[in-house]
């Protein structure tokens, strides 16, 4: 555990995983996070920072930063309102994530994370959680929001990704693209007001280094944008879309669950190309096919 700034400490990893104890001894855990140690840390991190009560804390409903709560206890769980049935429910999260309805022991999926029980939902437009401000940041999914402590560290989540994770995958996955495309926008000015920026997966930074980064987050979806815009000039199923997508990507690590959730960015940018009124959906001999309106 490293100790940011004040009563701010951080637990390095993927997803990293931010605390905070407040003066009145409650400690929040933004984002517990997954992996066979996280549990173990969180509890040495109690242990040493000695908290009157523990408030897990989440940003969204993603499996990965909700694993740990099934072998750390905590006094509360609070999660955005609109993330909140996909935490509580794993049916609903892997489907929501994936787009496939796969059961929770799938072996194709990375994280086996059991519902977890929402003891508060944090209201859409919340200006603050206890002692950390709220900020909504939408498009990773539906609810995504981020939390800045009373030491000006800013806690973004997957609203923001690191140069590697971006280098591996060959995108960064969003349920809702667009928005995801308007955050980054957004994104400039909050960190500017913050002393350290924290993202679930990537460096820990100065909050007026964030530029370059957010620059290559918003070059990654627009020119995917672009690959799903041109390659919809002809009919095409979103399969044959996403094999695309593929082909013109330099992608590390290509496995099941990197397909699906490819599928799933891919079929968000069809989304807001649709509420633009920029395609249309057609039936053929191939199934469900989209075209780009000329």
């Amino acid at each position: 555990m490293d100790q940011l700034a004040g009563s701010t400490y951080l637990e390095r990893g993927s997803p990293a995983t931010l605390l905070y104890k407040d003066a009145d001894e409650t400690l929040y855990v933004i984002d517990p996070g997954q992996g066979e140690d996280r549990p173990r840390r969180l509890r040495r991190d109690v242990e040493q920072l000695k908290p009157a009560r523990v408030v897990a804390v989440l940003t969204h409903y993603h499996s990965d930063h909700l694993e740990a709560l099934g072998r750390f206890s905590v006094d509360a769980v609070a999660a955005p309102a609109r993330d909140a049935p996909m935490v509580r429910y794993p049916e609903l999260r892997i489907y929501d994530t994936f787009g496939y309805p796969l059961p929770r022991d799938d072996g194709s999926l990375p994280f086996k994370t059991p519902p977890v029980a929402v003891s508060e939902e944090i209201p859409e437009g919340a200006a603050a959680y206890g002692p950390l401000s709220v900020y909504s940041l939408p498009g990773h999914t539906e609810g995504h929001t981020g939390y800045m402590t009373k030491d000006g560290v800013l806690y973004v989540g997957d609203a923001l990704f690191g140069d590697r994770v971006i280098a591996r995958y060959g995108f960064p996955y969003h349920r809702q693209p667009c928005r995801s495309l308007e955050t980054l926008k957004r994104l400039g000015d909050l960190a500017s007001r913050a002393d350290r920026v924290v993202m679930s997966h990537g460096p820990l930074l100065k909050g007026g280094d964030v530029g370059p980064l957010l620059e290559l987050n918003s070059q990654s979806l627009s020119r995917l944008e672009e690959i799903v815009r041109g390659l919809l000039s002809s009919p095409a199923t979103l399969e044959e879309v996403a094999l695309g997508v593929l082909s013109r990507l330099s992608i590390q690590e290509l496995t099941v669950d990197v397909v699906m959730l490819l599928q799933e960015t891919v079929k968000g940018f069809i989304g807001c190309m649709r509420e633009r009124g920029e395609v249309e959906p057609l039936v053929g001999a191939k199934g469900l096919m989209w075209r780009r309106v000329a």
